[in-house]
């Protein structure tokens, strides 16, 4: 039975190379051939169901008609699989699959979910809710080779954020002001409360279980002013710079100038004011006074942070963006754009927020700056909870507040914060108040990056 399947496969799709009509002598002695492969697979359109927000805030979904041969399928004949790396949107409809087209050496038929293979036609639609088993056979009725194929679908919004509560510390309850840092595979909370400074460390695959440690060498110390740099961390304290290795054991740094202020790093440069100068340095021992394009009195000197990202379409540049609030309690944007070749040089940009300025920087109090998806991120808590995350995407000239996609719990509550992106784009927060430590990711940053080549 098997036998005669086969061959009707062979008759319906390779009858034409057996016919002898309109054949040269030295046609007519080619033989059917045993290749049998599917080399490419093209979907059609698909039925998608769409949730989205009315103008007053519900939900409301319609159903769409679209085309799905924009994701690619991927022929793995290595493994013999053939599947979309780049996964159709959820909501789309994979229990009647259509293919735009199927390219093959040899004759196409695909198990049914009776378990029977039948010969595949181009009208045909079917279930791909669990992948399904295509085979190849060649001509010569003899060859034949199976293929699993997957429709991929996203099962989440790759576009929405997904949040974890890792653990509650009691030592964060009691907290005046923390900073969050992340150093390789640890993640740090630099924390002072009414006895003074300590550390809480765990590893960036945990966030549940937590080490308290106190400080040796250093005195007193205000966590905004701790920053990382080439895996050493660099502080603030009795009038002098300190560095440390491990967060715990400070050592004072011979420096050539003390910052007032310690504002953060970028790639390769770590950056503090003082007497409204603003300096950089690399190591922390020699600071070189920056170019400012406008008074350093504007420069931030509470609630600062400093965020760096690459410039997407050339990463020789990044920008480096320094925010907080002024002498005069208003809000302080400062921006360059450093070429890390050294091959130009930029000044530090002040964005005023004057009234022609439609969405300012929002400077929120104890704020925290993050470069993330391409963006620049600003957060920060009043009022006892976390403050919605303001979004930038012209590195800085406008803040959007109500961005639908950058959402953290609206309840968080917390009377300091720490803030931070580990290296697998987790964002990490730490509530003073609350004790509530907790991890959020853009799902899209979480996908598995597929194998899209494949050589013997």
């Amino acid at each position: 039975m098997k036998k005669t399947f086969v061959w009707a496969i062979v008759l319906m799709t390779g009858v034409s190379s057996l016919l002898p009509s309109c054949m040269s002598d030295s046609d007519k002695n080619l033989s059917p051939t045993s290749d049998c492969a599917i080399t490419n697979m093209v979907l059609g359109t698909l039925k998608r169901t769409v949730t989205t927000k009315r103008w007053d805030g519900t939900d409301t979904t319609y159903v769409t008609n679209m085309y799905a041969g924009h994701y690619a399928l991927l022929v793995d004949q290595l493994n013999h699989e053939i599947y979309n790396p780049d996964s159709l949107p959820m909501g789309t409809d994979v229990t009647k699959v259509v293919f735009q087209s199927i390219t093959a050496d040899g004759g196409v038929a695909y198990r049914t979910l009776a378990g029977n293979d039948t010969l595949y036609s181009a009208s045909d639609s079917i279930d791909f809710t669990e992948p399904r088993l295509f085979t190849c056979y060649a001509y010569d009725g003899e060859a034949k080779q199976t293929y699993r194929v997957h429709v991929n679908v996203h099962r989440v919004n790759p576009e929405e954020m997904a949040w974890q509560t890792l653990a509650t510390v009691n030592a964060l309850k009691d907290v005046q002001s923390q900073k969050l840092l992340v150093k390789e595979d640890k993640v740090y909370i630099f924390a002072r409360n009414a006895s003074g400074a300590f550390v809480l460390t765990s590893s960036a695959n945990d966030g549940k279980t937590w080490t308290q440690s106190g400080l040796t060498g250093i005195g007193t110390m205000e966590p905004r002013d701790v920053v990382t740099l080439n895996g050493q961390f660099y502080a603030l304290g009795d009038n002098k710079l300190w560095q440390s290795a491990d967060g715990k054991a400070w050592t004072t740094v011979d420096a050539d100038i003390v910052p007032q202020h310690l504002y953060g790093t970028g790639r390769e440069t770590m950056y503090g004011a003082k007497d409204n100068t603003l300096y950089v340095s690399t190591d922390g021992l020699s600071w070189t006074a920056e170019p400012l394009d406008d008074d350093g009195a504007l420069l931030p000197v509470a609630d600062y942070s400093m965020a760096y990202m690459p410039m997407t379409f050339n990463p020789q540049f990044e920008y480096l963006l320094l925010g907080g609030r002024d002498a005069n309690g208003k809000p302080a944007l400062w921006k360059r754009t450093v070429d890390v070749t050294g091959q130009t040089e930029d000044v530090w940009a002040y964005y005023p927020a004057t009234e022609e300025v439609l969405y300012p920087f929002p400077a929120p109090v104890d704020g925290v700056l993050l470069a993330y998806d391409g963006k620049i991120l600003t957060t920060g808590c009043e009022d006892g909870v976390v403050t919605p995350f303001s979004v930038s995407e012209d590195a800085g000239r406008s803040w959007i507040t109500d961005d639908s996609k950058f959402l953290h719990p609206s309840d968080l509550k917390a009377t300091s914060l720490g803030c931070s992106v580990d290296a697998e784009q987790y964002i990490w927060f730490s509530c003073g108040g609350s004790g509530t430590v907790m991890r959020g990711r853009l799902n899209r940053l979480g996908f598995k990056t597929e194998q899209m080549q494949y050589t013997e």
